[in-house]
């Protein structure tokens, strides 16, 4: 996320507020053992502690559903309070108490926004979810057949699915809106918080659809995330804006830098495109034409690439998450030379199960059985 978009857009969008009505839902489940109960092994639930795996913010936790679920509470400056404001930085795939953010910088930027509310910032579950040889190495060879073989990515990337569990089931990396609003209910209602209003980077409009059973007075989006609209319109939509970006970026034949395992090639120069589509209109082909060097970093962002050809399991919410509020993508790809073919490369075919009389969501939070990876930094006019 840019904290500058956050820095300009919040004072102003502050002003602005969204009644949400709706009521109060709490599900989260607690396990206890009566006196004089038989003693029996407890299993440690899914996740990890906040000792188990520090963090650079403030850690809290709580057992939901056998899952351990963590998250930032920043008391408000001015004195004690119950009001509560919940802050989304946008993802999925972000590490919201790795320290990348700074919560505390945030926090002394809106000082009145600190001084009134508390400021509660949940974890995604991929942070501490546990990752197989089988699932990594699946994720290894998507990650090849986009760079490599672009006619094997719809395969690569099923296979990753099934061995990564984004096939059908409760969501294990990132968030849907059941297990969303789990959380938020479970840690407002075991800490005596009162959900005042919400504030959203991006894939936070998605977040903030998922909170359909919990009263917030007030909300504020920045840049939202154009909730609603599929994988078509959604590719579409980008590739227009980007082509416009990027008219004068340089093209370059493979270039090998002593820093990097791989070349960068016409495959990081697309994707590089793609990655700094969240600068201001025009700047693309000035920030990409400065060096290869620049390209593959960007690249390397966007794809989360680290090592020779592995990827960090944030992609993963970030696929479980996009697939499921954006359908089906078009088409195959042959080769990998434009942002449109990154775009189409990072949005795989999708399969939606229909839903069932008590699962009946819309279709923006319906459960992923395949795969679908998008970038999710939109520019899109909403």
């Amino acid at each position: 996320m840019n904290g500058r978009h956050l820095r300009r857009a919040v004072p102003a969008l502050l002003t602005t507020v969204t009644v949400l009505v709706a009521g109060l839902f709490v599900t989260a489940r607690h396990g206890s053992t009566g006196d004089g109960a038989r003693t029996t092994a407890v299993p440690h639930p899914a996740g990890a502690t906040c000792k188990e795996q520090p963090t650079r913010e403030p850690c809290g936790q709580l057992v939901i559903d056998g899952r351990i679920r963590r998250y930032a509470l920043l008391p408000a400056g001015r004195a004690a309070t119950a009001d509560t404001v919940l802050v989304d930085f946008g993802g999925p795939g972000r590490a919201a108490l790795s320290g990348e953010i700074g919560l505390g910088r945030f926090k002394a930027a809106f000082a009145e926004l600190g001084e009134r509310y508390n400021l509660l910032v949940l974890e995604e579950p991929w942070v501490t979810q546990e990752t197989d040889p089988g699932c990594a190495a699946a994720l290894s060879g998507y990650y090849r057949a986009a760079r490599s073989a672009p006619r094997d990515v719809r395969a690569a990337g099923e296979e990753m699915a099934r061995r990564c569990g984004l096939a059908g089931g409760a969501p294990m990396w990132g968030f849907d809106a059941r297990t969303f609003q789990q959380v938020v209910t479970g840690v407002t209602q075991s800490r005596g918080l009162r959900l005042r209003g919400f504030i959203g980077h991006s894939w936070g409009a998605i977040r903030l659809a998922h909170l359909r059973t919990t009263v917030v007075d007030w909300a504020v989006l920045v840049r939202p995330f154009p909730v609603g609209v599929g994988g078509p319109a959604l590719i579409r939509e980008r590739a227009r804006l980007l082509a416009g970006d990027s008219a004068g970026v340089p093209w370059r034949p493979a270039t090998t830098l002593p820093e990097r395992s791989l070349p960068v090639t016409v495959f990081d120069e697309a994707s590089a495109v793609v990655a700094a589509g969240d600068a201001e209109a025009g700047r693309t082909a000035g920030i990409l034409k400065r060096d290869p060097g620049q390209v593959a970093r960007l690249s390397d962002d966007l794809w989360k690439r680290y090592g020779v050809g592995s990827l960090s399991p944030a992609n993963l919410a970030k696929f479980q998450e996009v697939c499921a509020a954006t359908g089906p993508a078009p088409g195959g790809l042959s080769e990998i030379r434009t942002a449109r073919d990154v775009l189409i490369a990072q949005h795989a075919p999708v399969r939606r199960d229909p839903p069932t009389e008590d699962d009946a969501r819309p279709a923006s939070v319906q459960r992923c059985a395949r795969w679908c990876p998008l970038r999710t930094r939109s520019r899109l006019p909403v």
